[in-house]
């Protein structure tokens, strides 16, 4: 934490749905005490907490509570995580109207993944726990 300039310690709700609603953000953090939703750490969590493993994440938020993700990239992804060009090209084609919010995301995004890169710099890939934790779970031992 005291490595990266501005992180907060903060719990983070888990989702298996994309929410890009701000009301519906607003109400979960009210709810919960979340600072953000995410879809990906929960399944690692889950996991951590299958095997009695801890877990934290280190999350750069991207997409800001207060704006509603564009409907292209409410579509964009299949579920196995790849793109899905047909819908994205169906969705700006039927609403162009989102290319303002669509250069914004990715303005926000390009600025979120320059910040990762640099706290992952900062925190190096053992977390700043060099040494302090040798196994990982089961006598499983290996890098961060």
């Amino acid at each position: 934490m005291r490595s990266i300039l501005g992180a907060v310690h903060a719990d983070i709700a888990g989702g298996h749905t994309l929410i890009s609603d701000p009301a519906i953000e607003r109400s979960l953090g009210d709810a919960t005490g979340a600072v953000a939703v995410d879809m990906e750490s929960s399944l690692s969590a889950a996991a951590a907490a299958r095997h009695n493993v801890p877990f934290a994440a280190v999350r750069v938020l991207a997409d800001p509570s207060h704006r509603a993700l564009p409907h292209v990239a409410q579509v964009a992804v299949l579920g196995n995580g790849r793109l899905d060009f047909s819908a994205i090209a169906r969705s700006l084609a039927t609403k162009p109207r989102q290319w303002g919010d669509v250069i914004r995301t990715a303005f926000d995004t390009r600025k979120a993944r320059l910040v990762l890169r640099q706290s992952r710099a900062l925190i190096g890939l053992q977390f700043g726990l060099v040494g302090a934790v040798e196994e990982v779970a089961d006598g499983v031992t290996g890098s961060v």
